[in-house]
């Protein structure tokens, strides 16, 4: 998850916390 967060961005950061 975290290899995703950091090759996406904080775009991925902010849908992940969405999803979460």
């Amino acid at each position: 998850m975290q290899n995703t967060l950091d090759s996406e961005g904080p775009v991925t950061i902010s849908i992940a916390r969405c999803i979460i």
